[in-house]
């Protein structure tokens, strides 16, 4: 049929290498990764380092994300009464509590509490447990 489309024609042919142990019809993406050093920064150039008081040493950590730093920094400011989804509207506490957790071993606490309102139920208030200051370029908190 002259109307058959070729769909690989629309592939740039340098993304792609056909390995020997492959069948020719197959082809493989070449997916190249840049090793990471730190501190890296990610997405539109943003990082944001904070110092994690752990008893008598301090560690830094490097955040990458602009919704994960403004997340952070709420945590700090809330203090001990700590940050809601209701309070604090964003589009997803639970994921940016999750990554800062995963990522960069803080300790948040998440309190289930009950709330009314046409659509009554719980919603999570989270507490930063971990000693943790924005730093400054000189090493020391601000």
């Amino acid at each position: 049929m002259s109307g058959d489309l070729d769909l690989f024609a629309y592939l740039p042919p340098a993304r792609f290498a056909i390995s020997a142990q492959q069948p020719l019809s197959i082809a493989t993406p070449r997916i190249e990764r840049p090793v990471a050093t730190e501190p890296t920064q990610g997405r539109g150039g943003f990082l944001k380092t904070y110092d994690v008081t752990e008893g008598p040493s301090i560690r830094r950590i490097h955040v990458r994300t602009k919704r994960e730093a403004w997340a952070l920094d709420a945590l700090i400011a809330a203090g001990s009464l700590g940050c809601t989804p209701i309070d604090n509207p964003a589009p997803r506490w639970s994921a940016y509590v999750f990554k800062l957790k995963k990522n960069h071993g803080l300790i948040i606490q998440t309190i289930n509490e009950p709330h009314g309102g046409p659509f009554k139920g719980t919603h999570g208030r989270y507490v930063l447990r971990s000693i943790v200051k924005a730093a400054t370029s000189d090493g020391g908190g601000t």
